[in-house]
């Protein structure tokens, strides 16, 4: 019996003159190598779609379509095998994102991103290039005082005052 291989191809051919030959060449599965989709479950918390791509293309790997990886066929392999996040919070111990510092605050999470693009608010980009804000109440005081100082900010949070998040 003859083991079967799935990942070549076998061509038989007759020639009319009765001669034959056997051709094997790679088969085109366009499905993913097992091993690049294995390298994208290990790197998805640690590193970023492009970088886990980059990385991929660093190791010679294709697409099942024999194409360099990209930013698309990363997410294409994350949503076709299901691969997420296993953590979906890019935050650590001590850190918040920005839609919780907005409800903390009482004002719009787009009055944040200045603050953290200009270094102001002491921030890093997690996964995904999410912001995540170290904070404790010593932070959170200064950052309560400046936007109730502020003339230009509007608050969203009618709690604001006392302190409880919405």
């Amino acid at each position: 019996m003859r083991h079967v291989d799935d990942t070549r191809a076998h061509i038989g051919i007759r020639w009319h003159t009765g001669a034959t030959d056997e051709i094997t060449c790679d088969r085109r599965t366009n499905r993913n190598p097992t091993r690049a989709v294995e390298i994208v479950r290990e790197l998805l918390d640690a590193r970023s779609d492009a970088e886990i791509a980059e990385h991929l293309n660093t190791l010679g790997f294709t697409t099942g379509k024999c194409r360099p990886f990209t930013v698309a066929s990363i997410r294409h392999i994350r949503q076709q095998d299901a691969i997420g996040s296993e953590r979906n919070d890019p935050t650590g111990p001590g850190e918040i994102t920005v839609p919780q510092a907005a409800r903390i605050l009482g004002i719009h999470e787009a009055a944040i991103y200045p603050w953290l693009r200009s270094g102001e608010m002491t921030a890093r980009q997690g996964r995904h290039r999410r912001w995540c804000i170290p904070w404790n109440s010593e932070v959170e005081e200064y950052w309560r005082t400046r936007v109730a100082t502020s003339s230009h900010l509007t608050r969203t949070n009618p709690n604001y005052e006392t302190g409880q998040a919405v």
